[in-house]
């Protein structure tokens, strides 16, 4: 019998699976698709982005893949009557549960392994991936000779770069060069023969400065202390205001260079993993260390998760006892899913509260749920079980 269930379930577990990735994936695929080709990425980029969502997606999707795929083998070898001759031959219908339980067991270390290991590691792995192709486009942007219009920072100063019309693409346009000065001073640069050289050794680049005009003014030359002064200014009395010499000077230089680094643009690459980046080790020793609640909250929601699987197959069985009718077969299915869908819901909320308080509580309160969960359902598998291996007959003889 347990031959008999173990290969259908496996086949339909993983089929329900596959359909489930491909319905997530393709939801998100056009708008990482979007994000991927903005920020210059190819084909194999938005893969592996996609690739890397899928042990999320698995983690939300295995217990609804146990509770299908246990539920249609079970009624597929009973319409089939291989439980009829199972039960001829002496063999106890009791093995159904047991071979669910061990189903849910698997699908609960399954999930501890993804939702502990794999799936975090994915998620580092996808920011440091979007960090690399915001880092190859900026990098394309400041290396192009003729960059679209941008406007970047730079070690406290604001760049402006505008596209050079030549379309021989020989020479680059505009760069205007914004330095903020204290006293309300302003510093504005303007060079339309410049270039970037790099990566140097030490992976800096170099703005170079061909020729370039530099201008200095101050707020205070224009009356600004004035003006703050006034509750209402019309325009004809806007100039009047005005100095007759403003601070104001220029200067043509002939060369001059700005040092900056790659990671100025961006920020350094924060290597420290965030909380769902930790892998269930190391989240399992900040739960101990950490009292605060985001972290212990992930963590119980993650045992929730797990024991999910085991709830899932056992309502399967539940649901397969209740099918014995053409109606119980419309509903028993749709309805043991939407219990699975609660459990999930209050799990993840009851256990994420209770691992705020401590790790007493949290392994209290776990065994407490799975009680409530698990003990309805396996008090009715008790009493109807064993009609589980009848086929379903048709009403009208």
């Amino acid at each position: 019998m347990t031959r008999l269930l173990a290969g259908r379930a496996l086949r339909l577990i993983l089929g329900v699976m596959i359909i489930v990735e491909a319905v997530f994936l393709s939801e998100s695929f056009t708008t990482l698709l979007g994000t991927v080709l903005d920020l210059g990425g190819d084909w194999l980029a938005v893969l592996l982005l996609l690739s890397l969502k899928s042990p999320q997606i698995l983690d939300f999707g295995l217990p609804i893949a146990i509770l299908v795929g246990v539920y249609y083998a079970l009624i597929n070898i009973r319409e089939e009557s291989a439980l009829v001759v199972c039960a001829a031959s002496g063999i106890s219908w009791v093995r159904i549960p047991v071979f669910a339980t061990s189903v849910g067991t698997a699908g609960l270390v399954l999930s501890l392994i993804v939702s502990g290991y794999v799936a975090p590691w994915a998620s580092y792995v996808q920011r440091l991936k979007f960090y690399d192709l915001q880092s190859e486009h900026i990098l394309g942007q400041v290396l192009n000779t003729n960059p679209a219009k941008s406007i970047q920072k730079l070690g406290g100063r604001t760049f402006l770069s505008t596209r050079n019309e030549d379309e021989t693409g020989t020479s680059r346009g505009h760069l205007f060069v914004y330095h903020p000065n204290d006293g309300g001073d302003w510093h504005v640069s303007l060079a339309d023969d410049w270039v970037v050289t790099g990566p140097r050794e030490d992976g800096s680049f170099v703005v170079a400065l061909r020729t370039f005009s530099d201008y200095v003014g101050s707020s205070e030359g224009y009356g600004l202390d004035v003006l703050s002064n006034q509750t209402e200014i019309g325009s004809d009395q806007l100039f009047d205001l005005l100095p007759e010499s403003p601070r104001f000077s220029t200067m043509i230089i002939k060369k001059a260079s700005i040092e900056f680094r790659l990671d100025e643009l961006l920020g350094k690459f924060d290597q420290v993993r965030r909380d769902h980046e930790l892998p269930l080790k190391d989240l399992t020793d900040r739960f101990k260390i950490d009292p605060s609640g985001d972290v212990r909250r992930f963590f119980g929601e993650k045992i929730a998760r797990s024991i999910l699987c085991l709830v899932a197959a056992i309502f399967a069985v539940l649901a397969a006892t209740q099918s014995l009718h053409p109606i119980g077969r419309f509903v028993a299915l749709p309805l043991a899913a939407v219990g699975v869908l609660a459990a999930d819901v209050l799990g993840r909320s009851i256990l994420g509260d209770a691992a705020i308080v401590g790790g007493l509580n949290l392994s209290l309160t776990t065994i407490v749920l799975s009680v409530i969960l698990l003990l309805p359902a396996f008090l009715i598998i008790s009493r109807v079980g064993e009609r589980i291996v009848r086929p379903l007959r048709d009403p009208t003889g």
